[in-house]
């Protein structure tokens, strides 16, 4: 549990550290000022969409009055937010009369205005968590119908924050899962509460109503707690994606690395399609540097709303250098936003499966993502991908060595994991492919059909592959990246690229030093280009 979130109910948890200045890399230069600043913000928040929260602790002691509702929406105003999320209930309820004047008031202002529900600390405590609930108890189910017919009255659009799971294992969970895994009976059970007693009582009370399920980061773990990505996304109106990866060092979190912003959203996407909503982060355990990462990430992941968890926490003065440099960013991330939208999205297909599990290389697809190989998320096998990225989580796929054997006698390029490829090695359809075998350094071998095999070592901590020499690196990055991109790069550990359409490339340095960075498309210098990014900067490239 330790990359759940924890700090639902203080506004007040988590610090913001290392108070850094802008930097003045990449699109738009920190040291523009006044109207063309002011005209380049006000382009970023037409394209963008901006939001946060109003928690339920929020509406009852920050807007209890009309001076109170004054007061946040200039703050809104400021950040630039258009659209504000209502909660009622978060372990209480937000009092009735505050929501309705809340609600009411943001819309005459011209806000869009939605509810919200977190489902923490109501009807019987789970045996695990104890913020979480034992979903089994009929007791909980009906509480929690009663919250979801409460908030449905009062909107038409209702978000889920990421605790609708569960980890329980009291008596009358296990009568209840019989001979099932844990995994087995807590998908099958939250998908029935869902539709039972949210969708279904929602709908009911009112019929415009939208409910929409936000799954937390921690994705290589939603099985084992009841989030079932393709059968909930299946039931529930929209979908909506936690992006907030924090400081990568913060242990407390699960120490994650930025990136994964970008890979889960990009996997939920292709799994929700037009379900899909925005992503969501947060203030805690960042920097201003890490806290406008997550902006970038969930930009460049194509995300069409960013939202802010939470008005309380946001507006707190320990956090003003956050929001500041999310300010300063603004203009960037709306030119970002137009680039991704820009398809097909182009790099290493990574095939992680609905439901798979890490088998030891849990979140391995940030880390590679983090080494400069531009991941093209993907729940289904890559068999048309001119590259593909394969981790132990391709496992759950049975039928993932007759795939794999036939994809590479089309000629495809492949980079596998070192534990992957010695499971791997003694499968019959996989006899005839040469170099299949667990390595302690990277190996690259050529295969009879015109194709490349990488076997990439991966033992924990995943860290570790950021000692690889450069060069090294950049030759195992290459011989993946260049067919499938068309673009070759060279770089250290902690730089990411990303490739869009024919044209647009983006790089961000995720370091603490400057990064000098080579691309490559072309002969001569028309097709290159030297750039030097500042420590945790974006740069945009026109090829």
């Amino acid at each position: 549990m330790a990359s759940t979130r924890r700090h639902f109910l203080s506004g007040a948890a988590g610090l913001a550290l290392g108070l850094g200045a802008i930097a003045t890399d990449g699109l738009v230069e920190a040291k523009e000022e006044g109207t063309a600043m002011r005209r380049a913000m006000d382009g970023a928040r037409d394209r963008l969409v901006y939001s946060t929260l109003f928690t339920a602790q929020n509406v009852n002691a920050l807007l209890k009055d009309d001076a109170d509702r004054q007061r946040a929406l200039a703050f809104c105003r400021d950040i630039g937010i258009s659209k504000v999320y209502i909660e009622s209930f978060r372990g209480e309820y937000a009092r009735e009369e505050l929501l309705v004047a809340a609600r009411d008031f943001y819309r005459k202002q011209g806000l869009a205005v939605s509810g919200c529900v977190t489902t923490v600390s109501f009807g019987k405590k789970s045996t695990g968590w104890n913020l979480i609930s034992c979903y089994t108890n009929g007791d909980t189910q009906a509480k929690l119908e009663e919250i979801f017919r409460f908030t449905a009255r009062l909107f038409d659009e209702i978000m889920i924050d990421d605790f609708l799971f569960t980890d329980c294992e009291c008596e009358e969970c296990q009568a209840a899962r019989g001979g099932r895994s844990w995994e087995e009976y807590r998908l099958a059970l939250m998908l029935d509460v869902s539709e039972k007693r949210i969708l279904e009582p929602s709908h009911q009370v009112n019929p415009r109503c939208k409910v929409i399920i936000k799954y937390p980061q921690w994705y290589d773990n939603f099985h084992n707690r009841g989030y079932g990505v393709d059968t909930e996304t299946a039931a529930f109106d929209r979908i909506w994606v936690g992006t907030e990866t924090r400081n990568p060092t913060a242990e407390r979190w699960g120490a994650k690395q930025q990136y994964e912003a970008y890979f889960i959203y990009r996997w939920l996407s292709g799994i929700g399609g037009p379900k899909t909503g925005g992503g969501w982060f947060d203030t805690y355990d960042c920097s201003p540097e890490v806290y406008v990462e997550q902006a970038y990430q969930t930009v460049l992941a194509g995300a069409p709303e960013v939202f802010l968890f939470n008005y309380g926490d946001i507006s707190r003065e320990a956090n003003r250098p956050l929001m500041d440099r999310l300010k300063a960013a603004q203009p960037q991330l709306a030119k970002l936003a137009q680039v991704a939208s820009i398809k097909p999205l182009r790099g290493v297909a990574a095939y992680k499966p609905v439901n798979s599990h890490p088998d030891g290389e849990d979140y391995i697809f940030d880390y590679i993502g983090m080494l400069g190989i531009p991941l093209v998320p993907t729940h289904r096998f890559p068999g048309q991908a001119k590259s593909a990225f394969l981790s132990m989580h391709a496992l759950k796929d049975r039928q993932l060595p007759a795939k794999l054997a036939a994809y590479l006698k089309r000629g495809g390029n492949a980079i596998i994991t070192s534990n992957l490829a010695k499971r791997l090695a003694s499968e019959p359809a996989l006899s005839d492919v040469p170099g299949l075998a667990a390595a302690d350094q990277p190996t690259l071998s050529s295969t009879p059909w015109a194709g490349t095999l990488v076997v990439l070592p991966a033992k924990p901590p995943f860290t570790s592959l950021y000692q690889l020499p450069q060069e090294e690196l950049n030759r195992v990055r290459n011989a993946v990246v260049l067919p499938a991109a068309g673009v070759q790069m060279n770089a250290p550990p902690r730089v990411a690229l990303y490739v869009f359409g024919n044209r647009e490339l983006v790089v961000e340095n995720f370091a603490d030093e400057p990064a000098d960075v080579e691309l490559r498309w072309g002969s001569g210098e028309q097709g290159r280009a030297r750039i030097t990014l500042a420590p945790h900067t974006v740069r945009q490239v026109r090829r």
